[in-house]
């Protein structure tokens, strides 16, 4: 085992420089890969797993173990999708979605990000898509009380066109609470960001605070931890 695990690791990333093994692309079986190098089970997975570690492959829940693609690096200071140059450079066109559109009243996420109990909160739930293919989730709540009237069809544009129109305490300067945290995909998220059940998210809590840091409006914002990573 000693001699054949660093052998069959060095095997693996050879064929992933000589592009045999393709980024995105599902690696042989184990079954394939003890046959092939006279191993153990356990020799072909510790060397899986250290790779996975390195960030050089990924394994999907139900699927197998695939080569990683290179994640997309984005700063924390340019959330927005819409002024992302990065996000624009890699696709030719970006849609939107919206999933859900409602008034709500005493929601768990506006009480304990915004403070808000018995009052009228917008929730936008959409997926923002790059050539059809999803990037990020949106759960978006909007206080009545700080928004004169927005309609659905609106949250089609950018957050900031909405907020830039709506948003009624125009003399405020507003800036961004975020804080980033490593999730698992649900079921739910596994549909909308059309991921395996169980594979690596990345969620951002954004809460959007004056300078005094009275708060206004938070989202939480969901990619998958596969695809991106975030730097300050």
């Amino acid at each position: 085992m000693a001699a054949k695990y660093p052998e069959l690791k060095n095997y693996i990333l050879e064929q992933i420089s000589q592009g045999n093994f393709k980024k995105g692309v599902m690696l042989p079986s184990e079954k394939e890969f003890t046959e092939l190098f006279k191993v153990s089970r356990m020799t072909v997975r510790r060397a899986f797993d250290d790779l996975i570690q390195d960030g050089v492959l990924i394994r999907k829940a139900g699927s197998g173990v695939f080569v990683a693609n290179n994640k997309i690096e984005r700063s924390l200071t340019r959330v927005s999708i819409s002024h992302d140059e990065t996000i624009h450079q890699m696709y030719h066109k970006l849609t939107v979605k919206i999933i859900d559109y409602k008034i709500v009243r005493n929601h768990h996420i506006a009480r304990e990000y915004l403070g808000i109990e018995d009052e009228d909160v917008i929730q936008v739930k959409r997926v923002q898509l790059g050539d059809g293919c999803p990037i990020v989730y949106e759960n978006i709540f909007l206080p009545v009380k700080y928004f004169d009237k927005i309609e659905k069809e609106e949250f089609i544009n950018s957050l900031q066109q909405v907020v830039d129109q709506h948003f009624l305490k125009k003399d405020k300067q507003l800036q961004n609470e975020i804080t980033v945290e490593a999730k698992l995909a649900t079921k739910t998220l596994s549909s909308l960001l059309q991921v395996p059940i169980n594979s690596p998210i990345l969620q951002l809590k954004i809460v959007v605070k004056g300078e005094d840091g009275e708060r206004f409006y938070c989202g939480i914002d969901s990619y998958s931890g596969d695809s991106f990573q975030y730097c300050g």
